[in-house]
């Protein structure tokens, strides 16, 4: 949940009920942290505070109210207690104005929204990366970006009408609120662009939830003049902090990962990678299984890279797109290898000698644990 929606639902509710208030905001603090008051603040008098020093403004605020009631005898609403605090005490404010929260709720969503799609818009994703991206380098987990472009839409308008290109991009947002968690935050970043903020999720979740979004457009069969004859997306993921420290950073990074999917030939994913290449490999054997539906066989692995990897099968029917759940025995530094189970994607097939295929295999899912026992593995091939 939105800590600025939060806030601002409990002013709604009980903003006339100071005591209710306050006992709704130190509920809502230990959920979100100090964040809280300085959404409070910003909310009621547009100031910018830190989290820690908004609190102790609110702090001395209620004592202000204490102060203001015990002098006029009778109670006092705490937002005239704030802003005479902030107009006549601290004086940061010089020129006050009443408004109504109803219309600042109509003022604020208008001024967040896109009008088209209903989606967040590029002004209001600037507005909460940093506090997203404070919030993940206070708790330990990661934020995950994705960027999401139409492949080809310029083409798509020019033969089908800017009015049907509209109904695609609010089909498109459609499905990426269908296919994003409670928490994640959807915007329309612009043009035919989509972005996705994903809190607590590393990149790996991030790419799976790119490429679900992404089949399910395809899967959706919305005709279309390209090659691939419907409307399909190209995607880019990146994550704060392993891919970028700052705001400008993490967007770069995944508009970087997002254009590397169209230079590969467009409706993919990619990962944000600062190698050269878009995974660095590192050579060492290893053996395993692949399941693909009922059917079970085993694979001869080639090498390793940081999102995916490379194998021999036998199985004719493995196909590129196809998704496999692998059952990887990886080097863990003892006599016993390292069982990892992870799914991943077909990007690569070709023909080998002795009726055999080679498959390059980009990953999409693998739990914390396994992603651990892998990049272990990364680490002892690359010693040899």
């Amino acid at each position: 949940e939105d800590t600025d929606a939060a806030v601002l639902a409990l002013l709604t509710r009980f903003g006339a009920d100071t005591a209710r208030f306050r006992d709704g905001l130190l509920k809502l603090e230990e959920k979100h942290g100090a964040d809280v008051y300085a959404c409070l603040i910003q909310i009621l008098t547009h100031l910018d505070f830190s989290p820690a020093r908004a609190k102790k403004q609110w702090a001395a605020v209620c004592r202000h109210q204490a102060g203001l009631e015990k002098a006029i005898g009778r109670p006092m609403d705490f937002r005239i207690a704030l802003a005479d605090y902030f107009v006549n005490t601290r004086q940061k404010i010089k020129n006050p104005m009443i408004l109504e929260l109803q219309i600042f709720r109509e003022t604020r969503e208008a001024s967040i929204q896109d009008a088209l799609t209903g989606l967040f818009n590029f002004r209001y994703l600037n507005h909460i990366l940093p506090g997203l991206m404070a919030q993940a380098r206070r708790s330990g987990n990661p934020l995950s970006l994705i960027f999401l472009d139409v492949d080809d839409f310029k083409s798509y308008n020019d033969r089908y009408g800017h009015t049907t290109g509209n109904d695609v991009l609010c089909k498109i947002a459609r499905v990426a609120l269908e296919s994003v968690r409670e928490m994640d935050v959807v915007f329309r970043y612009g043009g035919e662009e989509i972005a996705i903020l994903l809190p607590a999720s590393d990149k790996f979740g991030a790419l799976a939830v790119a490429e679900r979004i992404r089949t399910r457009l395809e899967s959706l069969a919305i005709p279309a003049g390209s090659p691939r004859k419907v409307v399909t997306v190209s995607g880019g993921v990146a994550a704060f902090p392993v891919d970028a420290g700052k705001k400008t950073q993490l967007l770069q990074a995944a508009d970087s990962a997002m254009y590397r999917a169209k230079s590969l030939g467009k409706n993919r994913v990619e990962l944000f990678s600062k190698e050269r290449r878009a995974h660095e490999r590192k050579i060492g054997r290893f053996q395993g299984e692949v399941t693909l539906g009922e059917h079970h066989f085993p694979l001869d692995g080639k090498n390793l890279a940081t999102g995916g990897l490379y194998l021999v099968c036998t199985h004719e029917s493995v196909a590129l797109n196809q998704t496999l759940d692998l059952h990887l025995r990886l080097p863990s530094g003892s006599a016993v290898p390292a069982e990892v189970l992870c799914r991943g994607v077909v990007t690569r097939r070709e023909p080998l000698d002795g009726g055999c295929f080679g498959l390059g295999i980009r990953i999409l899912h693998m739990s914390a644990d396994n992603r651990r026992k892998y990049n272990t593995a990364l680490a002892l091939c690359g010693q040899h």
